[in-house]
């Protein structure tokens, strides 16, 4: 299912397909990969930050990836004829980006093509062009893409499109109806198209409203362990293509999220929301229903996006929601409340003190006269 890939790659291997610009030996191999906290012998690693350039030149990594903008810093560096015997230096415009890609060389999710003999299914697969794990349950009228590859003890509805290159993960249920699309990763024990949180009370009785709607997951998404994305009431969950979602996150129903976007850990979006285009939800951010997020927001972590609508390109803190800026303003009032208390008090005993002065300066006068 899942194969970590053990070998050398060169620098020349990696750079064929990237506009790099290359200081020391493009034949230079390595082995594996390295965070600068880590760096082990004959790996590559990459850096962002200037602080980092000596760390990174000194190291034991073999290949270095640096900002294009490092590149004059870099080869006026002190010794580097010297490094560059053991080291060769790649400039790039991003390179966390680059170094992403290069993760891939080390995890293959190639298909082991077959299906186990112990899947229960209600639909009939092409050994050769899918896998399916040991204790698979699949309904029936089930369509798999080229390549899909479905873990063990998974649950499969009955009319689910899973499209092709999309992996899940043991333990994923997704209920019937439901539509995921191209290179999708759905990790271990999340759900799909469950019933949202529907109910109508009715002389304090609370009643199930029937979730008749689906889930459709566009391609390029990947959605992390536990977490849950719930059918619509009538109509549809849509997650846009592209887009990422962590461990822990609860999407209800006719949730809309759009393409690219990011949401973390333990974030809650209630039923009818709407998350626009290139978005990030920090971790336990709360949305509510029927709130509309614009596109290119960033929402801070723990804050509450109450039923209304935020513009593009806000940068959010805080419950309620608010702009960054008045957040920070709001913030900086709030943490000295203790000393304008002290100072209010202080200044209402010299109002008093001064008025009961007059008073008796008043009282004096209207005797004397």
């Amino acid at each position: 299912m899942v194969q970590y890939v053990k070998g050398d790659f060169s620098v020349k291997d990696l750079i064929v397909n990237f506009q790099c610009d290359v200081l020391g030996d493009e034949k230079r191999s390595f082995n594996n990969l390295s965070l600068l906290d880590n760096i082990q012998p004959s790996s590559l690693i990459y850096i962002q930050e200037k602080k980092y350039i000596e760390v990174a030149l000194r190291s034991f990594a073999s290949v270095v990836v640096f900002p294009l903008d490092f590149k004059g810093i870099v080869e006026t560096f002190d010794g580097i004829e010297s490094i560059l015997k053991d080291k060769t230096l790649i400039f790039f415009y991003n390179p966390k980006f680059l170094f992403s890609k290069v993760s891939s060389l080390f995890k293959s999710r190639k298909p082991e093509y077959g299906v186990h003999p112990t899947v229960s299914s209600g639909s009939v697969f092409d050994s050769t062009t899918c896998e399916i794990g040991p204790y698979t349950v699949i309904g029936r009228d089930v369509k798999l893409g080229k390549d899909v590859i479905i873990g063990s003890n998974v649950n499969i509805g009955d009319n689910v499109i899973i499209g092709d290159n999309t992996v899940i993960f043991p333990s994923v249920t997704i209920y019937e109806n439901c539509e995921i699309g191209k290179n999708c990763i759905i990790h271990a024990n999340t759900v799909i198209g469950s019933d949202g949180f529907g109910y109508v009370n009715d002389k304090g009785i609370n009643y199930k409203i029937e979730h008749l709607g689906k889930v459709v997951i566009e391609n390029d998404v990947e959605i992390g362990s536990n977490s849950s994305v719930d059918r619509g009431t009538i109509g549809t969950t849509l997650i846009k293509k592209g887009s990422k979602i962590d461990n822990l996150v609860q999407i209800a129903h006719n949730t809309t999220i759009g393409s690219n976007s990011i949401v973390c850990s333990q974030v809650g979006i209630a039923g009818g929301a709407t998350v626009g285009d290139n978005v990030i939800l920090a971790g336990q951010v709360g949305v509510s229903d029927h709130c509309k997020v614009g596109n290119n927001v960033i929402v801070g972590a723990q804050a509450g996006l109450t039923p209304k609508n935020y513009p593009d390109n806000s940068f959010l803190l805080g419950t309620p929601a608010m702009n960054a800026l008045d957040f920070k303003k709001s913030s900086a009032i709030f943490f000295r409340l203790p000393q304008l208390d002290k100072q209010l008090s202080q200044l209402q005993t010299t109002v008093e003190n001064l008025s009961n002065t007059i008073n008796n300066i008043v009282k004096k006068m209207s005797t004397s006269g």
